[in-house]
């Protein structure tokens, strides 16, 4: 049988050699295929590139926001941003102010965006940090120290007014055609939008406010001294919010769930100062965590008598449940944090989808340690010392394109979870009205005197009388 295989196969007809001409045709369809398969491929390439130059030039220019003191130059082509429709309700007025700042104003001088990160927390002189170049009106950051809240008033209240942009300045801007910044469409309050809700302002609300701005005269709220430069910061496309104003709005809500005006209860807002604190305790507490003991003044915070202003005196883990306030992270950003005591986790609101395991751990640490001291004897055993656990909430994509609105959206995101709102409700379209918002609550709760009698009882504690609270010192 193999010798009749191989003889079969002998005897078949043999296939033609690959000659030269065959080589050539193969070769001038491979080089033809080839070739129309790059042109293709070289096509699509430039319509991409040129599709994503084309979105990065629309996203700088929704980022950037023209800085000009005085008129805008002529020479110099307008990238702010549209102004958002006015509302059409009450009698139409045109009242507006432009605040059409550049990122260029809070940046400066290529060191970050918004703060400086390892700056020593025993330096600081009032209006200036260190790391800024000397022009302080050029250059603001969050605070590195704390100082006490028994400083001169009169003084204290001139240097904020020497801070701020003068009302002719303000005039300026309002005098701007096509550029003022404008009250947002949004439903009447009895249409319960819970979305209107984060972002309605009236217009009589709106016309005070206004009116205040060019003509501002400092007002006090809680920790802060609410002035045209705080409130520029809040209002303004291109500016990040600050320390004192975050404080301000602790400052308030934890009056209004006092007072009962919210509905929110068991729950605690802490401040800039506190976050501070922490920090530093959590640097002592790494070395050797089973003999640390916590320092007095933040079982304070836990028994209420901290922060002072607006005291509640509410035990937490007995009359509080959660913990709210915005922190600060990676020198450049602001997330919202609500520190869940029952349920005994840390939860992160961050517009921009960070990991904030290494900013919010020393928390997830040191908050049962207090929860569990400030706790009456009887369950003092029954509560762990482990630390909570941490959990990134999920966001929408593409938060904050502007890159300076991390502070409202911390605030918004923090409101959200106190209301029972979802957070998805804050983005883009809305985060301008929710910066109006912001301004005329904090020059509302400076004008009511609930607020005002409750500032009155104000009684600075031990560990805030100082000038300079070092938080490097024992």
């Amino acid at each position: 049988m193999e010798k009749r295989k191989h003889k079969v196969l002998a005897s078949g007809a043999k296939q033609a050699p690959f000659n030269e001409d065959m080589k050539a045709f193969m070769t001038q369809l491979f080089e033809h295929n080839f070739s129309g398969m790059e042109q293709r491929i070289q096509k699509q390439m430039a319509e991409t590139f040129e599709q994503m130059r084309t979105e990065l030039k629309q996203s700088r220019k929704e980022a950037s926001v023209e800085v000009e003191l005085g008129e805008p130059s002529p020479t110099k082509p307008s990238t702010s941003q549209a102004p958002l429709r006015r509302s059409t309700r009450g009698d139409g007025s045109e009242t507006t102010f432009d605040v059409n700042y550049s990122e260029a104003d809070d940046m400066g001088r290529g060191i970050g965006t918004q703060g400086v990160e390892g700056l020593s927390q025993t330096s600081y002189v009032p209006g200036f940090d260190p790391s800024q170049d000397k022009k302080e009106e050029d250059w603001w950051t969050p605070m590195t120290s704390v100082r006490g809240s028994v400083d001169n008033p009169v003084k204290k209240e001139k240097t904020e007014m020497n801070t701020a942009p003068p009302p002719s300045q303000w005039e300026k801007w309002c005098k701007r055609k096509g550029h003022g910044l404008q009250l947002s469409d949004s439903p009447l309050p009895e249409d319960a939008s819970p979305q209107a809700s984060l972002y309605y302002i009236s217009e009589e609300s709106w016309k005070g406010f206004t009116e205040w701005a060019l003509k501002p005269i400092p007002l006090t709220i809680g920790p802060t001294c609410f002035n045209l430069s705080v409130a520029t910061r809040v209002v303004s496309a291109g500016k990040w919010l600050g320390n004192e104003e975050m404080d301000a709005v602790m400052f308030i809500w934890r009056v209004n769930t006092t007072l009962n005006r919210w509905a929110p209860r068991r729950v605690a807002f802490m401040s800039a100062m506190f976050c501070l604190q922490v920090d530093a305790a959590y640097k002592k507490f790494l070395p050797n965590k089973k003999a640390y003991q916590l320092p007095d003044f933040l079982l304070g915070y836990g028994r209420g008598e901290l922060p002072s202003h607006g005291q509640t005196d509410l035990v937490w883990g007995v009359d509080v449940d959660r913990l709210y306030f915005p922190l600060f992270v990676n020198g450049n950003h602001w997330v919202g944090v609500c520190v869940n005591i029952i349920e005994r986790k840390v939860e992160v609101f961050d517009c921009g989808r960070g990991k904030n395991r290494q900013y919010v751990e020393k928390f997830a640490a040191i908050i049962p340690r207090i929860v569990k001291s400030v706790a009456p004897q009887e369950r003092q055993k029954q509560l762990l010392l482990s630390s909570y656990s941490i959990v990134d909430v999920p966001m929408k994509l593409r938060l904050n394109k502007s890159c300076c609105d991390c502070g409202a959206y911390a605030l918004k995101h923090l409101e959200c979870s106190l209301l029972g709102l979802d957070v998805s409700l804050v983005d883009d379209e809305i985060i301008m009205g929710c910066r109006q918002k912001i301004g005329v609550d904090l020059w509302e709760a400076a004008h009511d005197p609930i607020f005002a009698e409750v500032m009155t009882r104000y009684v600075p504690s031990p560990w805030e009388r100082s000038e300079v609270f070092d938080l490097e010192d024992d």
